[in-house]
């Protein structure tokens, strides 16, 4: 049967989610087991205390119930301390809305700030990560591109940033530490940027949904800046490895929070109580678990770097956190070699073709490979893996 009605053009246009369209390749894969090395997805289940507290509060009838738009108090008094004593910072609990995850979070934002249909552009940096472009696409808002290169671990400069925005630019994204890239950027080049924000009067959305994994005891120094140009996305899906259970949040100015409430009001209602009640308790107690998914990612990244160090012409440009962009010698696109690469070898990864929409950029010479969601011997079994793949591309071209 053909149905007789249509989706937005704009949401036709868009991209098809990468996971599942890059998925498709590993299923064309015949050989006895396959490697998963695409998504940034926690591997660990969430730490013991946790899932006790979320038994007990799935038996309290009253979080069936609605509740605060921007969130439970006792879960933001607990998050604004973490963030005051995370960034020497001093928000009030005025300064935070709790979204279902960073996704939200953003499209949150993105809606309270531009006007569909209207000139406004928004500035990603590329490499960027895909659901920011898709959420942008879907809502007809231009994608100005921050192009950041290579030879600088794709950290960006400021002043290609201050070339790059013009009159009907309404936003700059930046993500630290970094999807697809890994690489945990500067606070002084946070700094610039935010600075160029507040001279051109637009904000500086920063998405720091990998901040418990930065390279950085403290991330960046913003908050000395104030709040009048920064909005803060949040994720607790990959700290607390909980992202089946879609919690996030957005820090922003009191003004600015009080418009994106309207937005989440229709939509959300409000965010999943069992789980801001399992956790505001225990808040503090999980900090351990969050020290021990950043020490193991350490390692993770450490032996991915002595496998690809064995690969003749394969570098690391950059990594950190839950990902590391892999530049490989062969003169193909990244899309031909990643799904060479699952198709006839069992290992799936994301071509860097899949975080940008230049093709001038150093991306699409790059894979992105995730450590998250394997184990450190699990990289070690891929090893002969990867070499067989290596002798192949060389023979073959």
């Amino acid at each position: 049967m053909i149905v007789n009605y249509e989706a937005s053009k704009s949401v036709r246009s868009s991209k098809l989610p990468p996971i599942p369209e890059a998925r498709l390749w590993l299923d064309e894969y015949n050989g006895n087991s396959s490697y998963n090395l695409s998504q940034g997805v926690p591997i660990d289940p969430p730490p013991l205390l946790l899932q006790q507290e979320l038994g007990k509060q799935s038996v309290i009838t009253t979080n069936y119930q609605y509740g605060a738009i921007s969130g439970q108090p006792a879960f933001k008094e607990a998050f604004k301390d973490d963030l005051n004593r995370h960034y020497n910072a001093s928000l009030s609990t005025d300064n935070i809305l709790i979204t279902p995850g960073a996704n939200a979070a953003f499209y949150t934002t993105i809606l309270a700030l531009t006007q569909i249909n209207d000139t406004s552009n928004i500035v990603l940096q590329s490499p960027f990560y895909f659901n920011h472009e898709m959420t942008l696409s879907q809502l007809s808002i231009d994608v100005r591109l921050l192009d950041c290169r290579a030879d600088k671990a794709f950290v960006p400069n400021p002043k290609d940033l201050e070339a790059v925005i013009d009159t009907n630019t309404r936003a700059v994204v930046l993500v630290t530490p970094n999807n697809p890239t890994g690489v945990s950027i500067p606070s002084n080049v946070l700094e610039e940027c935010m600075k160029i924000c507040a001279d051109k009067h637009i904000p500086l959305i920063l998405d720091e949904t990998y901040r418990s994994f930065s390279e950085f005891d403290r991330p960046h120094n913003l908050h000395t800046l104030g709040l009048n140009n920064l909005i803060q996305l949040f994720s607790f899906s990959k700290d607390l490895a909980i992202p089946g259970l879609r919690l996030g949040g957005i820090i922003a100015h009191e003004d600015f929070i009080g418009q994106c409430m309207k937005v989440a009001d229709c939509y959300q209602i409000s965010p999943s109580n069992i789980s801001q009640s399992a956790i505001a308790p225990i808040y503090d107690q999980l900090n351990d678990f969050k020290l021990e998914q950043k020490l193991s990612l350490i390692e993770k990244h450490k032996t991915l770097k002595s496998l690809i160090d064995e690969l003749g012409g394969w570098s690391i440009t950059s990594s950190g956190a839950y990902y590391a962009f892999v530049n490989y010698p062969y003169n193909l696109s990244s899309t031909d070699v990643a799904s060479t690469l699952a198709r006839q070898f069992g290992i799936l990864t994301l071509p860097g073709a899949f975080f940008t929409t230049d093709n001038h950029s150093d991306a699409n010479n790059h894979l992105r490979i995730s450590v998250a969601n394997v184990t450190k011997e699990t990289l070690l079994d891929t090893k002969q893996r990867w070499l067989d793949f290596d002798k192949y591309m060389k023979e073959d071209n």
